[in-house]
């Protein structure tokens, strides 16, 4: 609800800021009426999770910046020296039940790293293709779906 009300005001006044409105009654009735209109349009296309928590996703895939660079100069360094000791691999990777828009997001996410793809999606899980099976563990996906689950404020178990 709080979010609802800082939504409210936040919208509100952006309006008049956009819009350079005088701030009499009127404006401000018009302003508080869009207001409400937007976050009753927000509301009835599922709230705050509904459109997927973008700026903790953000948030996230930040955390996982640095070492995502590293992993990518890894990849960098195997594939100038032209390294053949890349054990390539198809994982299947079985995510926790939940929203779609949750494993579209984790599958975003295993994309976004180095030496790591998507493959295939199906109701028994994901297919992935890895540059190193050896170095990818299963902990760290786990900690991947656990960063995006908490994205979109769901626990750790569904």
């Amino acid at each position: 609800m709080l979010q609802a009300a800082a939504m409210l005001v936040g919208l509100s006044v952006a309006w008049l800021l956009l819009t350079q409105s005088a701030w009499t009654p009127q404006n401000l009735a018009l302003a508080g009426f869009v207001g409400v209109v937007c976050v009753g349009a927000t509301m009835w296309l599922g709230g705050w999770r509904g459109i997927g928590a973008p700026p903790l996703l953000a948030l996230a895939n930040l955390r996982r910046a640095p070492g995502n660079f590293r992993a990518a100069l890894g990849a960098a360094r195997a594939a100038i020296a032209a390294d053949i000791s890349l054990r390539p691999a198809l994982i299947l990777i079985k995510p926790r039940p939940g929203p779609v828009a949750v494993k579209a997001a984790l599958i975003a996410a295993i994309n976004a790293a180095p030496g790591q793809m998507a493959v295939e999606s199906d109701g028994d899980g994901l297919l992935a293709h890895v540059l190193d099976e050896e170095a990818v563990q299963p902990e760290q996906i786990s900690e991947l779906e656990d960063g995006v689950r908490a994205a979109y404020g769901l626990g750790a178990v569904a």
